[in-house]
């Protein structure tokens, strides 16, 4: 049945999302949940040629793909929302960046470069050789609440050191300094509810399903 059995739930697509949560904010919604987001930097096989791609644009850096942390076009357009329905809170996927290292310096890639080429340029995992700094877009956000995952507790909580973080979950800070993500939560191996039948169930892990927007 879930947490919340009598709850109703409004689901949309993610191709027309800011306008719709506008016009969700404006009528009186509470709270959207939005586990979905943007591919960046490393991605394996996104062109169905068994190879890495990078996204990044190499106009801007080619080591780096700067949209990490970066206070974008998005992210402005979803503080404007919130700011318009200050009583509209909006959940946002931190995202999966971190896990994505890309293949060994000097391997050929698909890289976007006015259309898909090979390059065997080389450049940073997706976070460096820290992790920091792996959030995409909307996640950057200011009035956004962006979630992070964390390993399940072995027992009961005890103190921060029980706190284990996820190997794939995004890591701030923003580009101008801000901590990111703002909570946490559980998201490995969560037993859910999935498509399938009114009574299937499965593990899972992860914050978002990712979708590629092809690079300008």
């Amino acid at each position: 049945m879930g947490i919340a059995p009598g709850a109703q739930i409004l689901a949309y697509d993610w191709q027309n999302d800011t306008v719709e949560m506008a016009g969700a904010g404006r009528s009186g919604l509470l709270v959207s949940n939005h586990s979905y987001g943007s591919f960046g930097g490393w991605v394996f096989d996104l062109q169905r040629t068994g190879r890495w791609a990078w996204t990044g644009d190499p106009r801007v850096s080619e080591v780096e793909d700067f949209r990490y942390g970066y206070y974008g076009d998005d992210a402005a357009a979803w503080d404007a929302i919130a700011f318009a329905s200050p009583e509209y809170v909006i959940v946002k996927s931190a995202g999966n960046e971190r896990a994505d290292k890309g293949p060994a310096a000097g391997t050929p890639h698909d890289v976007f470069d006015g259309g898909w080429t090979i390059s065997t340029a080389a450049r940073e995992p997706d976070g460096g050789a820290t992790g920091f700094d792996t959030i995409l877009d909307s996640g950057v956000s200011k009035n956004v609440l962006t979630i992070g995952a964390v390993e399940d507790l072995p027992g009961e909580y005890t103190g921060p050191s029980d706190v284990r973080m996820s190997g794939f979950s995004g890591w701030g800070p923003t580009d101008d300094g801000r901590i990111k993500p703002d909570l946490v939560a559980n998201g490995t191996s969560v037993f859910s509810s999935v498509s399938g039948s009114p009574s299937s169930y499965a593990y899972s892990s992860g914050n978002i399903s990712g979708i590629c927007r092809t690079p300008d």
